[in-house]
């Protein structure tokens, strides 16, 4: 696979069964606090199913600052390499790129 992670299903047709593919994207994101402006920063391979677990109250770090919206967000091929992207962003240097990236906070 080469490092980008792939999913296979397979799909009952008139024919018999078919063969598809797709990549799996994992994310980084950056979500904001309407209630009091803090920022969150994590990874996801759902970005939609997981800020509805944020502001439905489903994450117990993100659940008293409901609810959130989303202000940034980044795709990668890999898990590893979205991982690095999280770490980064929550270190000093990551907070003040997010600042001067996104004119926030």
């Amino acid at each position: 696979m080469g490092g980008v992670a792939e999913c296979r299903l397979s799909a009952q047709t008139g024919r018999g069964l078919r063969r598809q593919s797709y990549l799996i994207m994992y994310y980084v994101y950056i979500i904001q606090s309407q209630k009091t402006g803090n920022l969150y920063k994590g990874k996801t391979a759902d970005l939609r199913r997981r800020m509805d677990e944020h502001n439905r109250g489903k994450v117990s770090s993100t659940k008293a600052s409901r609810p959130w919206d989303l202000k940034y967000y980044e795709a990668h091929l890999t898990e590893k390499l979205a991982r690095q992207a999280e770490i980064f962003y929550k270190t000093s240097q990551g907070k003040r790129q997010i600042v001067k990236k996104l004119g926030i906070e």
